[in-house]
C-alpha cells in the first residue's frame, strides 16, 4: 500500500497525515484499512482526531442526536380502597391503605374512596 512502515518511533504527524490521506481516498472501512497496513485501528482514529481528519465514514446522519434521558415514569398498580370492618378502632377511620414503604394511611369516614385513591397515587409518586 502506499507508505513504508517505519518503526513506531519514526511515525510522526507527517507520516500519519499521509496515511490518513490515503485512507480518505479509499473505499475501505477503517478496520480493513488498518489491518491491511499493519497499524492499529485505534491509532488511525486517534491520529485522525488529532489532525482533524475524519475517519468515521458513517458521518453524522448515522448518529442519532443526543436526547436527554428521562427517568421512566413509575408504573403503579391500581389501588382499590375498601372500608375496614370488624375492628373496634375503625370507628375513627373508614379506610386503611398500606403504602409500598410499609406505612399505613388511615382515612376518616367522610372521605370518598376516589379521593383516597388519588391521595395514595400522589403519595406513591403517580399522578392524581
Amino acid at each position: 500500500m502506499g507508505l513504508p512502515h517505519p518503526g513506531k518511533a519514526g511515525r510522526g504527524a507527517a507520516w500519519w497525515r499521509r496515511l490518513l490521506g490515503e485512507f480518505t481516498r479509499t473505499a475501505e472501512t477503517l478496520s480493513a484499512f488498518a489491518a491491511a497496513r499493519g497499524v492499529a485501528r485505534s491509532s488511525l482514529h486517534l491520529w485522525g482526531r488529532r489532525l482533524g481528519i475524519v475517519t468515521d465514514r458513517r458521518g453524522a446522519r448515522q448518529r442519532p442526536a443526543a436526547r436527554p434521558i428521562r427517568p421512566a415514569r413509575p408504573r403503579l398498580a391500581p389501588v382499590t380502597v375498601l372500608p375496614v370492618a370488624g375492628r373496634a378502632e375503625s370507628a375513627a377511620w373508614a379506610y386503611e391503605v398500606t403504602l409500598r414503604t410499609g406505612q399505613r394511611l388511615r382515612v376518616g369516614p367522610g372521605v370518598p374512596p376516589a379521593q383516597c385513591a388519588a391521595l395514595v397515587a400522589a403519595l406513591e409518586g403517580g399522578a392524581c
